[in-house]
């Protein structure tokens, strides 16, 4: 078993560590060009890329020796069972919306390409529960995961003053960012490690490598200019709030207060920038100055308006009852998958698809907030912390920026939800021990620091 698990984590780490530093190189004369490339090509036109599809394999065993009656490594545990009831019912739900979709006249390849992310959260949470077995194996994957990242943000650097000249903004397709969205999603959450790390871990000297950490990573951050990752980051530390008030309030009111004007300076700075997300929650336009994400939106509310219950199902494009701008010319999976996902899914995938989204977030939030509130230590407290920011940073990218079209939008979240998965899983089964043998112990402190 300690073997399976050891080459489950080699394995994980190597595609892991590869999809970090993924930033749309496929498409530059760059060295790594043709690893990137063959890394996100797809086997089939609208199917999953061969990324996505490591993440079926690397899961399907572990599934299938769950499903069989083995239950090796804490998968009989309740909050194991609940963590798959989650992820399946979020398959389930797409799929039947995508016979349904067929069923009425949809195209199945259409269908697949918009469905196809939907496993992939189950996928990363079984894969993680199993590689993991204590809390020092998820600081390494913190730190694994912020190396990475230096690494994705020192190569961005060399990129934009190679290939761009050191200026984004060119005509040519690709050329108007330096990464993808989900290379900003990577870098903002590599921000939030480094800000945890500052809060609650660094001391003297370590502060000040923290902040260098950041700046390395918020220079490319900033220049690819990918604002879902911005808000994301700031609503993720704003909403960390609501379980580390005290913390805060005793120890960090200047950072909050200083945070806090930051964020109302960067949304007042870029309220009229075409796009802007929180303008478009609140600002309802007259139809002349509606960008191209308003009409967007409205497209997608009067999809809901007409199929409200069970939704049209997949297979579709967006119908377009207000005419838009054509930018499908670049991609037509840009007419598949609209930037706003959770009107999507209502629109698509019902009542029932809208649901168990909502589902799929809570209970990874859910499990952070437990994990925070059950233990004392340190490491554990930073994980989920660091686990919590991450959930609230994915959910903007459902409302607002195509999670659904990025398999790579669903790694870390799933790998942070595995990992605290089974950190309870553990708890859940040294409290049983204890009640028989020291009632009044705190088992997470034990089995979190135990090899």
């Amino acid at each position: 078993m300690k073997r399976v698990n050891a080459n489950l984590r080699r394995i994980s780490i190597l595609v892991f560590v590869l999809l970090i530093l993924e930033g749309d190189y496929s498409g530059y004369p760059v060295p790594t060009a043709p690893i990137f490339g063959f890394f996100f090509a797809q086997i089939i036109s609208g199917m999953p890329c061969i990324n996505e599809l490591f993440a079926f394999a690397l899961a399907a065993p572990i599934l299938l020796t769950y499903v069989t009656g083995g239950t090796p490594d804490y998968t009989g545990s309740k909050v194991f069972k609940a963590m798959v009831i989650v992820g399946l019912s979020v398959v389930v739900a797409s799929v039947l919306s995508t016979f349904y979709g067929l069923a009425t006249g949809g195209l199945f390849r259409i269908a697949a390409w918009q469905v196809r992310s939907f496993p992939l959260f189950l996928c990363w949470s079984v894969v993680a529960f199993r590689a993991c077995s204590n809390i020092a194996q998820c600081t390494k994957f913190l730190n694994l995961y912020l190396t990475a990242v230096l690494i994705k943000a020192v190569y961005n650097i060399i990129i934009l003053y190679t290939y761009f000249n050191g200026h984004l903004g060119g005509k040519e397709a690709g050329e108007e960012y330096l990464s993808s969205h989900i290379g900003s999603f990577y870098m903002g959450t590599g921000v939030l490690i480094l800000i945890a790390k500052l809060l609650f871990q660094s001391r003297g000297i370590q502060r000040l490598w923290m902040v260098c950490g950041i700046l390395l990573i918020a220079y490319p951050w900033v220049v690819n200019d990918r604002r879902v990752s911005f808000i994301g980051v700031v609503f993720a530390l704003f909403f960390s709030m609501s379980f580390l008030y005290k913390f805060f309030a005793k120890k960090h009111v200047k950072y909050l207060v200083i945070a806090g004007l930051a964020a109302v300076i960067f949304v007042g700075a870029t309220w009229n920038n075409e796009g802007h997300s929180v303008r478009s929650l609140f600002v309802k336009d007259p139809k002349e100055t509606l960008d191209y994400r308003d009409i967007e939106n409205y497209n997608l509310y009067r999809a809901v308006a007409d199929f409200p219950i069970i939704g049209r199902g997949y297979g579709y494009p967006f119908h377009q009852y207000m005419e838009l701008a054509d930018i499908f010319s670049n991609t037509e999976a840009l007419a598949w998958i609209p930037h706003n996902n959770v009107i999507l899914i209502w629109a698509f995938g019902g009542v029932a698809g809208l649901s168990t989204l909502g589902l799929m977030i809570m209970f990874g939030i859910s499990l952070m907030v437990r994990l925070f509130k059950s233990s004392s230590l340190l490491e554990v407290r930073v994980f989920s912390f660091i686990g919590f920011a991450v959930m609230v940073q994915w959910t903007m990218y459902f409302w607002a920026d195509m999670a659904l079209a990025w398999g790579q939008a669903f790694i870390i979240p799933g790998v942070f939800t595995g990992f605290a998965a089974k950190l309870l899983a553990m708890d859940e089964r040294a409290s049983r021990a204890s009640a028989q043998i020291a009632p009044h112990s705190v088992p997470l402190q034990g089995v979190a620091t135990h090899g």
